[in-house]
């Protein structure tokens, strides 16, 4: 594998886990192995870079409780219509795809924020966000094949004052 891509797989893998490295609970009913197959089949195709209806600018912030006291958040930006990553840290929301990489997408499938990306691994990863019922779901295929599921319980804030946003 040539330096570059690693380099940009690395970037990829971390804005996706700016947060908090993830941690998806496997699953064993089938119906979630299908949903992982079809969330990953579904690659980037029809995820586009403005919603369908006008959404208004504010801060998402998805929790998934892992148990044990143990939560991830995952933070995204909606603004003018175009979904970021959005890092608390550094106040900043910026695209998570390197321009022109493949297999690599954060934006709007119909209604819902649509997130997908695939690791030099072979590792592919979906998300979903419902902004009406304010949940997201995950879904996960490793290099082995091995699906898993997960969900969480969004919540929406108006943009952090002095937010930086590329």
């Amino acid at each position: 594998m040539k330096t570059a891509q690693l380099s940009i797989a690395a970037s990829v893998l971390l804005l996706a886990c700016s947060e908090t490295p993830e941690v998806l609970a496997d699953t064993t009913d089938t119906s979630d192995a299908t949903d992982a197959s079809d969330a990953i089949a579904q690659g980037t195709d029809g995820i586009t870079s403005r919603p369908a209806l006008s959404v208004a600018d504010q801060l998402i912030e998805c929790v998934e409780d892992q148990g044990g006291g143990v939560s991830e958040a995952e933070l995204f930006v909606i603004s003018d219509g175009a979904v970021k990553r959005y890092s608390r840290s550094m106040n900043r929301a910026q695209d998570m795809c390197p321009q022109g990489m493949p297999d690599c997408a954060l934006g709007w499938r119909d209604d819902r924020i649509a997130l997908y990306f695939r690791l030099p691994s072979g590792e592919s990863r979906a998300s979903s966000i419902d902004l009406e019922t304010l949940t997201i779901d995950k879904h996960k295929i490793d290099d082995a094949g091995a699906r898993s599921r997960a969900s969480g319980i969004c919540t929406s804030s108006p943009l952090p004052d002095g937010i930086t946003i590329d």
